[in-house]
């Protein structure tokens, strides 16, 4: 009998998880990249937030990320207050940034007269005398009251037994489509077509029906991350393992795409709409559309990593 009522009860608990997933949902902290640093808001004392929601008494302030191998940019902070105007808390200076670094100094406590709404960091950053300059806000607002403890357990009950059986389900789907499903030729005058095949290795059928095998891949100092189909979007989760989670969360989960252009002979790279953007060599293509992509080529998301781009022959 639970048996035939499974599909009930496990819709049941989806919309129950999605419900809670709902109530508890915040905003993730802002942040902004400029000349490749990116700067987040961050609690100067105390736990680190997961909302950029601040209270009496808590002191926000901004956190500088920077790209690998480091950087010297030269930053100033300026707040905009609600009703105080504009603060700078911290004056132009020349920061030597090699690591994740939390600029004290770029801080505001909030106090008790405060009012509650939106606070605006707005930060100027140098280099080689080019400015750039971006905006972070964060909010004050009255602390909200408790959840109760067994509400937290019974949400966290429910949500680890709907995963349980998501997970059943999804389980049974893959045995389902264990076996291969062959690929099927494009006919000429159809749009190309991908065909599956061992990673790093993409035959593509072409309008005319010639075939062409291509291999390509994305080098990070020594692990490489292959491309197995075109066109390929790349997001946060390809990375995981590259840089830290703090470095990861300026990447968006679909970040750019790389495709191929047959007629021209060229890979194409193309940002996704990324909320950071993406820099091919060093320059912004972030609303540029498709750009080529040669082999030696830096591919760098939100300006926090540093792919190569490699062909070779297949």
């Amino acid at each position: 009998m639970w048996l035939k009522y499974r599909s009930l009860l496990v819709a049941a608990v989806a919309f129950v998880c999605i419900l809670a997933v709902n109530l508890a949902y915040t905003q993730p902290m802002p942040s902004v990249t400029l000349h490749g640093v990116t700067f987040q808001v961050a609690v100067c004392q105390g736990e680190q937030k997961t909302s950029p929601e601040f209270h009496q008494g808590e002191i926000a302030c901004i956190r500088a990320i920077p790209p690998v191998g480091g950087t010297t940019v030269d930053v100033q902070v300026d707040l905009i207050h609600p009703t105080a105007g504009r603060i700078t808390p911290m004056s132009r200076r020349t920061l030597t940034l090699n690591a994740d670094t939390t600029l004290t100094e770029a801080s505001y406590a909030i106090q008790p007269g405060d009012p509650e709404g939106d606070y605006v960091f707005r930060i100027s950053v140098w280099r080689a005398g080019e400015l750039r300059e971006g905006t972070l806000t964060f909010r004050v607002v009255k602390p909200s009251p408790e959840v109760p403890w067994w509400i937290v357990a019974l949400i966290v009950a429910v949500a680890a037994f709907g995963g349980y059986m998501y997970l059943t389900r999804r389980r049974e789907a893959r045995a389902q489509l264990a076996a291969p499903t062959p690929a099927v030729a494009a006919a000429p005058g159809e749009a190309t077509q991908v065909y599956a095949q061992p990673p790093a290795t993409i035959p593509i059928r072409t309008p005319t029906g010639e075939t062409l095998t291509l291999a390509a891949y994305f080098a990070a100092g020594t692990k490489m991350i292959p491309i197995t189909t075109l066109p390929q979007t790349f997001g946060r989760e390809d990375f995981r393992g590259l840089a830290d989670e703090s470095t990861l969360r300026v990447i968006s989960r679909r970040h750019f795409t790389v495709d191929y252009d047959y007629r021209q002979g060229t890979f194409l790279i193309q940002d996704a709409g990324s909320t950071n953007g993406t820099l091919l060599n060093g320059e912004e293509i972030r609303g540029k559309g498709p750009v080529p992509l040669k082999d030696g080529d830096i591919v760098s998301p939100a300006g926090v990593l540093q792919l190569r781009f490699g062909t070779k022959a297949s």
